[in-house]
């Protein structure tokens, strides 16, 4: 099911790197949130210059994610939101004991919501007269049009205020809510990294425009100040977790 959508091996890789890529962008802010939760953890090598080399790190891995254009990037941000309802079937309920109905009912309407909006406001529109999945790269380029705007405004605001108010909804059926909640909003610098890209990859001269809002070299500047940003958010939001207590311990840290 993964590959079924490619119909090239430059294609399958170009995606498999996107969504690779995405999850080091959480290196640089876990780095420099242990040091902050835990200074005195029993670590036998300590990385010197860690935030300057933390903030390096997640711009560079912001970049090659903007970078592989918005061809692939729409695909593989959909992919990734298409994982949140198990975290509202699974881990909110066994772990936070929130409602497992409420966490079922919110996580099957958020998947409608996702695939009726991908497809219409941004596989349609955007996708399909590009050439996907035919051709890789597309053999299109759009002339930039105001319902494109529209579309993929609509596409942002939509899924933005699906993934934050089912997550809330579901955090507030927690029995341990506290915690829960703690922990959601511990992870929205994470949501707000995915839309970031997207949103930019729209915007820069790697979307599927003719003459892109953003020409480059501005546009790559700007996601990497935006990256720094989202660093700062990252690095600044964790928390010490009960998991990491416990890891801790068994290192013989504190």
């Amino acid at each position: 099911m993964f590959l079924l959508p490619f119909p090239t091996w430059f294609a399958i890789s170009s995606f498999i790197t996107t969504t690779t890529v995405f999850t080091y962008i959480i290196s640089g802010p876990s780095l420099m949130t242990l040091r902050r939760t835990a200074p005195n953890a029993n670590r036998p090598i300590k990385l010197p210059a860690a935030s300057v080399i933390g903030a390096i790190a997640t711009i560079a891995a912001f970049l090659i994610v903007y970078w592989s254009t918005f061809y692939y990037l729409w695909f593989a941000i959909a992919l990734i939101l298409a994982g949140l309802p198990l975290f509202y079937m699974y881990t909110m309920v066994n772990r936070y004991g929130a409602s497992r109905v409420a966490g079922i009912v919110s996580g099957v309407v958020y998947w409608i919501v996702l695939i009726v909006a991908t497809y219409y406001l941004i596989y349609l529109p955007f996708a399909a007269p590009t050439g996907w999945p035919a051709s890789s790269p597309p053999v299109t380029m759009l002339k930039l049009q105001p319902t494109h705007i529209i579309d993929f405004v609509t596409y942002v605001v939509v899924m933005a205020t699906a993934t934050v108010g089912f997550t809330l909804y579901v955090a507030s059926t927690a029995k341990d809510r506290e915690t829960a909640m703690k922990h959601v909003r511990a992870g929205w610098w994470v949501v707000a990294t995915i839309f970031a890209a997207f949103v930019l990859s729209f915007l820069g001269s790697f979307s599927v425009f003719q003459t892109p809002i953003i020409p480059f070299p501005w546009d790559t500047i700007i996601a990497a100040l935006v990256a720094l940003g989202l660093y700062l958010y990252g690095s600044y939001s964790g928390i010490l977790t009960e998991d990491l207590v416990v890891a801790l311990r068994e290192l013989g840290g504190v």
